[in-house]
């Protein structure tokens, strides 16, 4: 179901074996490493508190020191490790030297809560995707990046909520419409992600390259009262389709600021 490293304390199955359990924990950690300082800014709980964020070599780290309240500590403020300010003073940009992922399993991570949400008549449809999932030797075309891409949003503000899943089902009536047959997008806090389910049994002509493909990225769920007093979404789409690299680059991630912060708290 919906990872615990993303803040779920109350959606759980009893329908997965250890082995299991086992295989997509290790995609849970690299999911963990690749938001690198967002599991702290964005104030996901883990077990027993909040996560704080260490880089590699742990010039830079960032914890909660109380509610709203976070605390960044640079002891080599290096390169590989800074904070810097748009020149209008909307996007605080966090560059550190993170753990290594492999993106490919970032998107396994949540496919695998999106097909443990699938009801039972289209499990027979997701014959291919389950393989893709379960297989790590599955190699995918680099044709298919379109489809084993990830968008997100960051929401500034305090957007306190738990985390959770919304689908959208294409209609029956569009089968043959080329688009994705069913979109999952993901609530966890101040950041939203959106996955396609890759090689479904009706999706034939998202792969024909001869057809123009119809990729919708869902608006998020924010109201204009919102808007106004945090300011916009700041969005940002990934590339996962890779399946034998270890990233072990720069992460740099970017925070759109509220327009009402305190340069003591986090917005």
């Amino acid at each position: 179901m919906f990872p615990e490293s993303l803040g779920n304390k109350v959606h759980f199955s009893d329908f997965e074996c250890d082995n299991c359990n086992y295989k997509f924990g290790l995609h849970e950690n690299d999911f963990s490493n690749f938001l690198g300082p967002y599991r702290t800014l964005s104030e996901i709980p883990k077990k027993g508190g909040y996560p704080k964020f260490k880089s590699r070599k742990e010039e830079m780290k960032i914890e909660q020191v109380e509610k709203n309240i976070i605390d960044i500590n640079i002891s080599d403020p290096n390169k590989n490790n800074n904070i810097s300010y748009s020149r209008d003073g909307e996007i605080l940009r966090i560059q550190a030297e993170g753990n290594p992922y492999k993106p490919i399993n970032i998107f396994k991570c949540l496919l695998k809560t999106a097909v443990s949400m699938v009801g039972q008549d289209d499990l027979v449809d997701l014959s291919e995707t389950i393989k893709f999932l379960m297989d790590d030797s599955y190699v995918t075309n680099p044709s298919y990046d379109f489809i084993l891409s990830m968008h997100q949003y960051f929401i500034p503000g305090n957007f306190d909520v738990p985390p959770f899943l919304i689908q959208y089902k294409k209609s029956a009536k569009y089968e043959k419409f080329p688009a994705p047959s069913q979109i999952y997008i993901f609530y966890v806090r101040n950041l939203i992600f959106q996955i396609f389910i890759p090689f479904h049994a009706k999706d034939d002509l998202l792969y024909h390259t001869s057809i123009e493909r119809h990729m919708y990225i869902v608006p998020p769920l924010i109201n204009l009262m919102w808007l106004d007093k945090f300011g916009g979404p700041f969005p940002r789409m990934y590339n996962l389709n890779d399946s034998n690299i270890t990233k072990k680059n720069i992460q740099i991630s970017d925070y759109k600021l509220s327009q009402n912060r305190d340069s003591s708290k986090k917005s």
